[in-house]
């Protein structure tokens, strides 16, 4: 696993053809902008993006449309390499957030919302398979474990 400095308020965690985005309180849209950039800049072809929202709050209505325009602009940027979106939240308010956000939005990939990690890490392991792509499902186990998530989660 590899990992830069990262935004103050997220930690990009490097598992290609996984992408692990751990939001922290404090994050903006500077930082999912930035770490983006960081994606766009590595060679792995196809992907998928894991957003750990486990331990932020849910956004308010202004907020949600921000991240829906800056969304948008993501998307055009990477829709192209990115097999699919996936959030994990234990918040029921979250996941509605999630859903929201994602109805502002029209994505030529699917968006799916979890509420625990191990849920979200058999969604990524059967789309990379269907792309013939290898999931690290030990190192994701790992990272999740280790980032606080439960034995059954």
């Amino acid at each position: 696993m590899t990992q830069n400095d990262s935004p103050v308020g997220l930690e990009l965690i490097r598992l290609p053809p996984v992408y692990v985005a751990a939001f922290r309180e404090g994050w903006n849209v500077a930082d999912l902008q930035a770490i983006t950039r960081e994606i766009l800049a590595e060679d792995t072809e196809r992907f998928i993006f894991i957003s750990d929202v486990k331990s932020i709050r849910p956004a308010g209505v202004l907020e949600r449309q921000k991240m829906s325009s800056t969304l948008n602009e993501i998307h055009q940027q990477l829709a192209e390499r990115m097999i699919a979106s996936i959030v994990i939240s234990d918040s029921p308010i979250m996941r509605g957030v999630v859903k929201a956000v994602t109805w502002l939005t029209d994505f030529p990939y699917p968006i799916n919302c979890f509420g625990t990690a191990e849920e979200a890490i058999a969604d990524a392991n059967e789309r990379l398979q269907a792309e013939g792509l290898f999931c690290p499902t030990f190192e994701l186990r790992s990272y999740f474990r280790r980032a606080g998530h439960s034995a059954s989660s």
